[in-house]
């Protein structure tokens, strides 16, 4: 089940993803894209994790950077602010087993 804080709507999102609900940190705060299709959910296999603790931090600084990207494009805007912000604050987290 996913909150989505970027949005008004308090409903949560039920997705179907195994390997983000086998990682091993608790109550992640993650940025992704959820495709939503004909009776499930699911994400589009890439997401940026950031500690829960950093909340109003990673919301606060992803406005301000947000405010300067102007593409044209909002879905565009907020992948390059989260892509950044996951290079500078995110957390490494590997959704799949290398061999």
């Amino acid at each position: 089940m996913l909150n989505d804080i970027l949005s008004d709507s308090d409903e949560p999102i039920k997705i179907i993803d195994i390997s983000l609900s086998n990682n091993t940190i608790s109550s992640p705060l993650i940025y992704t894209r959820v495709l939503d299709l004909e009776g499930f959910s699911m994400t589009s296999g890439l997401g940026f994790v950031f500690s829960i603790d950093h909340k109003d931090y990673i919301l606060n600084r992803s406005r301000k950077m947000l405010k300067k990207l102007k593409s044209g494009d909002t879905s565009l805007d907020n992948f390059v602010t989260y892509f950044h912000l996951n290079r500078s604050d995110g957390i490494l987290t590997r959704f799949e087993t290398v061999k």
